[in-house]
């Protein structure tokens, strides 16, 4: 039995990216997922990317429109 509950520190974490995480790994432990694709970026800088599952030609045109979608609202956002 545990006698004391300590708080995970959070520091340096991104909630964001973890709540996606949460989400895809409860959907796929449902059998819902079947396919990702990834790119991951570390606190060091460096990145890495991977696949699991069979990705179709339907996620390649995914990726494409989400690499359009990042640049659009990075260099192409009006800002106030």
């Amino acid at each position: 039995m545990l006698k004391e509950v300590k708080p995970v520190p959070t520091v340096g974490v991104d909630t964001q990216t973890v709540q996606a995480l949460e989400a895809l790994l409860a959907s796929a432990k449902k059998g819902d997922l079947k396919s990702v694709i990834y790119i991951d970026q570390y606190k060091d800088g460096k990145c890495g990317h991977g696949w699991a599952g069979r990705p179709d030609n339907n996620m390649l045109g995914q990726i494409e429109d989400c690499k359009f979608n990042i640049i659009s609202q990075r260099y192409f956002t009006v800002q106030e």
